[in-house]
């Protein structure tokens, strides 16, 4: 049992120098990659279905209303 903890401390200790200065040196910069890209027609395309969506939406809430007020007369 000892001997175990003794790897997980010694493997621990050898790694975290490692985690310290992946923290410190900032991360990656990806604007090269993310400049390349354009979402403009991709954005459109889905305001577009979710506008679709939104009309078929408030068309069935409007027939469930109607069937409704028709039912109740």
């Amino acid at each position: 049992m000892k001997k175990k903890i003794l790897k997980s401390a010694v493997a621990i200790a050898a790694a975290v120098p490692f985690l310290v200065n992946a923290a410190e040196s900032g991360g990656v910069d990806f604007t090269a990659l993310t400049n390349a890209v354009s979402f403009d027609s991709v954005i459109v395309a889905i305001m577009s279905v979710a506008g679709v969506l939104v009309g078929l939406y408030a068309s069935i809430a409007g027939a469930k209303t109607v069937l409704r007020m028709i039912r109740g007369a």
